[in-house]
């Protein structure tokens, strides 16, 4: 008789579990995941690490190039053919986003389960994209780490359905059959709730922000937080066939306070949501999107949520040989005009990829800050700009590029001292102490009029802002500037967003320098 090597000991304790997913079924991930995470805490310094370890790994490399150039996330159809360019024109955050998705699909369609495995990162993918669209609404500071913890958030669930199976339909015998909820089930069967799992496996990646808070019972972002487990249920009633605008009222009750939208026009979003996964989940490699994305009383062929057999060979050939409809997001205008705001955003690219040009190989990096100067008032648009260096004392900014003041003949460059009378701050030292750009309004309250000291009002006036801390390692060597003084017009998000990504060149020219020496 044929003797066959003992199996691998099933794993007993949460524990137990934890390991035996991190080291004997997505190793790949985790590796990646750690490495990504690392780079979380300082998405300016992030920015090459990132590069470096979606490099390091070709078939990531060559998904994360393939993504950048889709038309979700490339919606000027320029094509990008580097990791740094794309870094450039989308920023860290958007390809962050792309190269922990790509890893977690990848790693979980591997599983022994391909058919559960599509079927539960189908349902990941569709709450992430969901929740990066109500926290869009509501003007998030990075709705791109919000689709991120809504992606990750059912991980424990994901990885134990997609590489367990015996298990998992004895779990389900017990909610269809005793009509417990799933949580009691899992307790049951495993001694402890996915949600438990989830929890470990985030903190066993090292998940920091909201990709962590969302496990913890009393987070410290609640508002944000919320927008993660608002998705989830978004998708659970549309699996269902359940959401309808009478639904959507009840889920949107937590965030009336941020969105005030009518459920007739929040359902009609949430199903363009859904249309839009089915693009990307085609994007990243999922098979059967389509399909998975459909009500339960629409599926063809048995439910999804009991014993849901394999796929044939037929039927992977016939989805994967279906023709594809063309996007509802991506259908080309009926003018050949574009819109005002289209020009603009491709006024802003083709900025963007002047700069990234200037980049490739030998580069000048006065000119490069002047070009990035240059394309904040332009792509913005913003009236005045500037670029101001740290003198060696680091006591002092003094002017090195700026557009739209008078000319030069016509006054003196700007100083502003950073250490005041009375270590005074203003909105310029203000700016230097953090680690990212900030939006100053003055009109926002005493807090915000006392930065505007006499040097500040008699060079730059008492205007609405963006300034932001240019730095090569922890330390800032100087800042970018932006207002719209002359016309009086608003800042706005849009506009703090292209100025992120403007300065985010800059601050990669500076490392490029450096490394080039």
């Amino acid at each position: 008789m044929e003797e066959h090597a003992p199996p691998v000991s099933q794993p007993q304790t949460l524990a137990e579990w934890r390991d035996w997913l991190c080291d004997q079924e997505m190793p790949i991930f985790s590796s990646t995941a750690r490495r990504i995470s690392a780079t979380f805490d300082d998405a300016r310094a992030g920015a090459t690490e990132l590069a470096q370890i979606v490099m390091a790994d070709p078939n990531l490399s060559a998904k994360v190039l393939k993504l950048v150039n889709s038309a979700y996330y490339n919606t000027a159809r320029q094509h990008i053919d580097s990791l740094t360019k794309a870094i450039i024109l989308l920023g860290y955050d958007t390809l962050s986003e792309m190269a922990l998705t790509a890893s977690y699909i990848e790693s979980i369609q591997s599983a022994r389960k391909r058919y559960n495995a599509n079927r539960e990162v189908i349902d990941a993918l569709h709450a992430a994209v969901q929740a990066k669209s109500l926290a869009q609404l509501t003007h998030d500071p990075a709705p791109e780490e919000v689709f991120l913890a809504a992606l990750l958030y059912n991980v424990g669930h994901v990885a134990f359905r997609c590489f367990e199976d015996d298990l998992g339909n004895e779990i389900d015998r017990l909610v269809y059959l005793e009509k417990i909820s799933e949580a009691e089930a899992e307790k049951r069967v495993l001694g402890f709730p996915l949600r438990e799992l989830s929890a470990a496996l985030a903190k066993a990646w090292h998940f920091k922000g909201l990709i962590e808070e969302v496990h913890q019972s009393k987070p410290r972002n609640m508002a944000r937080a919320r927008l993660v487990h608002r998705a989830h249920e978004i998708v659970r009633l549309q699996k269902r066939g359940e959401l309808d605008a009478d639904q959507v009222r009840i889920v949107m009750e937590p965030l009336r306070q941020y969105i005030r939208k009518p459920p007739a026009e929040m359902l009609r979003l949430f199903e363009q949501n859904t249309r839009i996964t089915g693009n990307i989940a085609k994007q990243y490699g999922v098979e059967h999107a389509r399909e998975l994305l459909k009500p339960a009383d629409e599926m063809d062929g048995p439910p999804p949520f009991l014993f849901m057999p394999e796929p044939t060979a037929t039927e992977e050939t016939a989805e994967t040989e279906a023709p594809q409809p063309v996007p509802m997001e991506i259908e080309a205008p009926a003018t050949p005009q574009p819109s005002p705001q289209t020009a603009h955003r491709l006024l802003l690219l083709q900025i963007q990829q002047d700069i990234s040009n200037h980049m490739e190989g030998d580069f000048d990096l006065n000119r490069l800050l002047a070009m990035v100067v240059e394309g904040i008032q332009r792509g913005l648009p913003a009236d005045r700009a500037l670029f101001a260096l740290l003198n060696r004392k680091r006591d002092l900014l003094r002017e090195k590029a700026a557009v739209g003041w008078p000319n030069a003949s016509d006054r003196l460059p700007i100083r502003v001292s950073v250490t005041e009378p009375d270590q005074i701050p203003n909105i310029l030292s203000y700016a230097m102490q953090g680690s990212g750009a900030v939006w100053i309004r003055p009109d926002d309250g005493p807090k915000w009029q006392k930065l505007y000291t006499p040097a500040i009002e008699s060079q730059f006036g008492r205007h609405e802002c963006f300034i932001a801390p240019l730095a090569v390692t922890s330390r800032a060597i100087g800042i970018m500037y932006a207002d719209r003084a002359l016309s009086g017009a608003p800042l706005d998000q849009t506009a703090f967003d292209d100025f992120c990504h403007l300065v985010l060149q800059a601050t990669f020219g500076l490392k490029l320098s450096r490394v080039h020496g």
